[in-house]
């Protein structure tokens, strides 16, 4: 199941954009994406995906 998570993670993101911007390209297409393995993947800590979440979420609520 990781190995299938992390191909769709890496098939989500785009080269030679910020780990922000590749993190934001697969929560947009997967919300549900594993945190550990992105992180991982992005080599960032799990904190800073979660703290992405909330600002992304934070944002989405702002527009409603």
């Amino acid at each position: 199941v990781e190995s299938n998570d992390l191909n769709d993670i890496k098939a989500t993101t785009t080269k030679g954009k910020t780990p922000q911007e590749k993190f934001i390209e697969a929560y947009n297409s997967n919300p549900n994406v594993n945190k550990k393995l992105i992180a991982q993947e992005l080599d960032v800590s799990r904190k800073t995906i979660y703290n992405w979440i909330n600002i992304l979420e934070t944002q989405k609520n702002k527009k409603k």
